[in-house]
């Protein structure tokens, strides 16, 4: 490992102990802040998330650059990936320590099916001593992985609109909640704990978002975080069945494989006996073997010996299945004899397993063979799914090689799997990917298949060959999500020929020995058509958008013996130095800890008066930046604005049944005690205002539902604020920079805070329970309204609207004369208003009043400083928390 990248996992390391120190100060410091408690829930998904990435890149800061090898299946990868890890002079070896085997006639499954259910890493280094008796090198897969990975196929291989198994109701999950609670009474298996468990609910959140909003509702996520560790295996089952309707077959299934990671200590690594590889007929390479046998008696006998290996400790062997070894393994890693390409000193070659199109299924079959075999599919059609999400994740692939065929691919899943890749490594954005060196290489498979003349080919088809080939290859398939028209600020255009030399071409190549395959050139007898071929793509303006160097990217695939495999590894070459996965990583971990240091930074205060000033002035800058945006619509924008502000009623509502589902004893505890004219671009001018003296936040009453209630409303509330700024779309119909949102959405949550307006929705909610003598259960029309009257008239006054008029701030503002105070209704006119053609400002009028009052909020805000509430000890915490996390913006590695 460089001393870069042990700076780099140093560095790691240090956001991820922030984060959960982090996490530790915000349950600490909610009880006496309420500032803090209201926004506990969102700072506490921040941590988390913060914690899981900085976990995450820890590993892969101390692994080398990975190449990945990814497209649907049956694409041409097979080739690819046995050109690249062998030399043209020697075949493929696989070293064992002891023992050498030749990769692809001894171990990898004959035939040219999609036979693979796992990811091969083809590497010169050997990381460790080899065990003589398990030199075979694996990384296996978590039990939370098999969660995903079940789930990912009731989520994804069965039809939603056509399924006879639905996911649960809402009652039902609260129902397994509380049965979870009741027995989670064990001591917490190491295995998961908090971070893996909430990676668990991140997972689902962020690819299935639109199927589990029932899981969301009941607050579930939350409830496997605290009860999924102490259950027995049993229990974890029925509370993870939730993910897959409760179907049993699926839930038997997870218990035999989770039964498995238990024999094995739940070891991320393993090392197997070369019996699990060879012969070649029963690798575990081959799905056929899991297929075939999983789960069977014979498959009982067909034992494999495995060593659990944690860290660089080995635990002793433990005798597997054959087809249930299959199914576990995440990674294979196959150590070279021999180094093909320089390249592999310092970067080693994922082979994944081709992408597969989803099935949609209505229900299981009723045979029972009938649906054993389909469970086996449905298990390898989610896992390899997964494996490209985990990976990607986990940032192993540093450069991607994008096999696709001729043929429009069926596999719509790839083009989100794709985008996810690069979002990761390369930017979600194009000045982002500006910013970085691109690796994913567009390979087109299966070049000799365009020469391939089936009759009726007349010049104008020739022409327009290469143009249908991006189309079926690349644009149909990708073009949606923006990225190939704009990848950079330009089109995509790092695509490449591949044409595999092992296949007879007569049609396309002469040859100096036909037998054998050596070829001598492209085909002289077929000059003309080559040539016509050529000019159509070189001429083509759809091409030379998304092909550089056309010339030499047509004369690489054409190259005797090669088909453009030297060529993509000049490519390679120029992307693949050891750097770039460090600077890949440090990028995204800079980012992480600039968005956790963003959000409990509003907690910290240096209380000195240039930041004071500081404030002041941004605060202004933030009223006069959305007038800028409001302006130009005739401020018709802002009812939008106010509206997206506000609380959503059927939030509310489920808020309020997860409080009523809630135990008494499991409550926390309470903690201790017409308008003058206006200058055109800041129609309130710019004065200079002392900020009032803040009333001190009131003390919360001790902890019961309407408490418990108030303060979900208020934490869904304040996340939802936050992530306004995240919504392009928003900021793009606004006009309004994230920054700017951002500054405008603090102010608003402050001013709540330091208003007490959980506590009004509490003591609200309260009175209308003792004053109905009924259940909790029954008022919950009532709880919501009163919650959403708050609420949402906070939002559209700022809490000044209902003060008295003499309490109200004036317009136009001091140091100029007073004239009226906001939000005071215009005069009842005495009988019909004449009509002259102009409409009224309305709208305007309300936006100034509404100004008047954010900056009088704002300024307000900063007397307040919630560290009335925080006191100097935590505060000094605080800081000390915001120095560890802190690191050092990267240099960005670009080309």
């Amino acid at each position: 490992m460089s001393e870069f990248a042990k700076d780099l996992v140093g560095a790691a390391r240090r956001v991820a102990e922030g984060s959960g120190q982090a996490r530790r100060w915000v349950e600490e410091v909610r009880a006496s802040a309420v500032s803090v408690a209201n926004e506990a829930h969102g700072l506490r998904a921040a941590t988390r998330r913060s914690e899981n990435l900085a976990r995450k890149l820890i590993g892969a800061a101390g692994r080398r650059n990975c190449v990945g090898v990814f497209g649907p299946s049956q694409a041409g990868k097979s080739y690819l990936v046995s050109a690249l890890a062998r030399s043209r002079s020697s075949s493929l070896t696989a070293d064992f320590g002891r023992e050498r085997k030749d990769f692809l006639t001894e171990i990898n499954p004959p035939g040219d099916r999609e036979s693979t259910g796992l990811v091969t890493r083809f590497t010169v280094h050997r990381d460790g001593p080899v065990d003589p008796e398990h030199p075979v090198e694996l990384r296996l897969l978590s039990e939370t992985d098999l969660v995903k990975i079940l789930a990912n196929s009731f989520l994804s291989d069965f039809d939603p609109n056509n399924m006879t198994v639905k996911l649960p109701d809402e009652a039902e999950i609260r129902q397994v909640l509380a049965t979870a609670e009741a027995e989670a009474t064990g001591t917490p298996a190491a295995h998961l704990d908090e971070i893996a468990l909430y990676d668990l609910g991140e997972y689902f959140q962020r690819n299935f978002a639109a199927r589990i909003r029932a899981l969301d509702n009941t607050d579930y996520w939350e409830g496997v975080i605290r009860h999924a560790a102490r259950l027995t295996l049993a229990g974890r089952a029925r509370l993870f069945a939730m993910l897959w309707g409760n179907l049993g077959a699926f839930t038997e299934l997870f218990l035999t494989l989770a039964g498995a990671l238990e024999r094995l200590s739940h070891a991320p690594d393993a090392r197997a006996a070369l019996s699990a590889l060879v012969p070649r007929e029963t690798s575990i390479i081959d799905v056929e073997v899991l297929k075939r046998a999983l789960g069977t008696p014979e498959d009982a006998r067909d034992l494999v010996s495995v060593r659990p290996l944690a860290g660089s400790a080995a635990g002793a062997p433990v005798p597997l299945p054959r087809a249930t070894l299959t199914a576990l393994v995440a990674e294979l890693k196959i150590v070279m004899a021999d180094t093909p390409w320089p390249f592999f000193q310092h970067t080693d070659l994922l082979d994944f397993p081709g992408a597969r199109s989803r099935l949609k299924l209505p229900c299981l079959p009723s045979d029972d063979g009938e649906k054993t075999a389909q469970v086996r599919e449905l298990l390898l059609r989610g896992k390899i799914a997964y494996l490209f999400q985990r990976f990607t994740e986990e940032r192993e692939l540093t450069a991607m090689l994008l096999c696709m065929p001729p043929s429009t691919a069926e596999v719509k899943d790839l083009a989100p799997m794709v985008r996810g890749w690069i979002d990761v490594t390369h930017g979600a954005t194009p000045e982002a990917r500006a910013r970085a060196r691109t690796a994913l290489f567009l390979m087109l498979t299966k070049f000799d298949l365009e020469f391939v003349e089936k009759g009726g080919e007349t010049a104008e088809s020739r022409r327009g060959k290469w143009d249908r080939r991006l189309g079926a290859s690349f644009l149909e398939l990708y073009g949606k999500d923006g990225w190939p028209e704009n990848w950079d600020g330009k089109p995509f255009a790092n695509t490449l020929f591949l044409r595999n030399p092992g296949m007879k071409q007569l049609h396309l190549m002469d040859y100096i020995d036909q037998q054998r395959l050596v070829e001598a050139g492209p085909s002289a007898a077929q000059a003309g058509v080559i040539a016509e071929y050529r000019a159509a793509f070189e001429n083509s303006p759809l091409c030379a958008r998304h092909v550089a160097d056309r010339g030499t990217v047509w004369d690489a695939a054409f190259m005797p013996n090669d088909g453009g495999v030297t060529f993509l590894v000049e490519r390679l070459n120029a992307v693949l130095d050891p750097a770039l996965k460090e600077a890949q990583i440090r990028q995204r971990l800079q980012e992480e800890a600039t968005h956790l240091e963003a959000s409990l930074k509003r907690f910290y205060h240096a209380d000195d008066d240039a930041s004071r000033r500081e404030r002041e002035q941004a605060l202004n800058a933030t009223r006069v930046r959305l007038n800028q945006a409001m302006k130009p619509t005739d401020y018709t924008l802002f009812g939008h604005l106010l509206e997206r502000l506000q609380f959503r009623e059927a939030t509310a509502r489920e808020i309020f049944l997860n409080a009523a589902a809630l135990k008494l004893d499991r409550l926390a505890p309470a903690p201790a005690e017409a308008a003058p004219p206006v200058p055109d671009d800041d129609p309130w001018g710019a004065a200079a205002v002392t900020p009032a003296e803040a009333p001190p936040v009131p003390r919360r009453p001790p902890a019961d539902r309407p408490a418990v209630f108030a303060e979900q409303v208020m934490n869904h509330w304040t996340e939802h604020l936050r992530a306004l700024s995240q919504d392009a779309g928003l900021l793009s119909r606004l006009g309004l920079p994230a920054a700017a949102l951002d500054d405008l959405v603090q102010e608003v949550i402050v001013g709540a805070h330091r208003r007490g307006l959980g506590d009004a929705i509490a003591e609200g909610v309260r009175a209308q329970v003792q004053a109905a003598h009924t259940r909790w259960d029954d008022v919950v029309d009532r709880a919501v309204g009163i919650a959403m009257m708050r609420l949402n008239d906070y939002v559209a006054g700022l809490g000044f609207a209902g003060l008295d008029e003499a309490a109200r701030p004036g317009f136009p503002e001091a140091p100029q004369p007073r004239a009226r105070a906001i939000f005071t209704p215009p005069p009842v006119p005495a009988g019909l208003p004449p009509l002259d053609g102009r409409r009224l400002p309305m709208e305007r009028d309300r936006f100034i009043d509404w100004g008047v009052a954010f900056r009088q909020l704002g300024l307000d805000n900063v007397s307040f400083a919630g560290g009335r509430e925080i006191g100097e000890a935590h505060n000094r915490a605080l800081g000390e928390i915001l120095a560890t996390i802190a690191i050092a913006q990267p240099t960005p590695i670009t080309a």
